[in-house]
């Protein structure tokens, strides 16, 4: 079995700062254990947890392909002074 992660192990795992697993901690977010007056974590929990917050891949509507949705916005869609070539 892994070793438990300290505050700074979780931090850095989650690519936040200290004070934001504090908060996350302090609200219940985020799944720690107390030991003594020491907060630890269980790395598989707290990879879960992780898990559970990733967003899937954008849905794209059908029929819409980057080719069809219209000019981009580096073009000159008749608004403005016209692009000099």
């Amino acid at each position: 079995m892994e070793t438990t992660w300290k505050v700074e192990n979780v931090a850095e795992y989650l690519g936040f700062g200290r004070q934001t697993v504090y908060n996350k901690i302090r609200t219940g977010e985020l799944p720690f254990y107390k030991i003594g007056r020491a907060v630890r974590f269980d790395p598989d929990e707290v990879r879960a947890w992780r898990e559970s917050k990733r967003q899937g891949p954008a849905q794209i509507e059908r029929g819409i392909t980057p080719d069809s949705a219209g000019p981009g916005p580096d073009s000159n869609s008749g608004k403005g002074r016209p692009q000099s070539e």
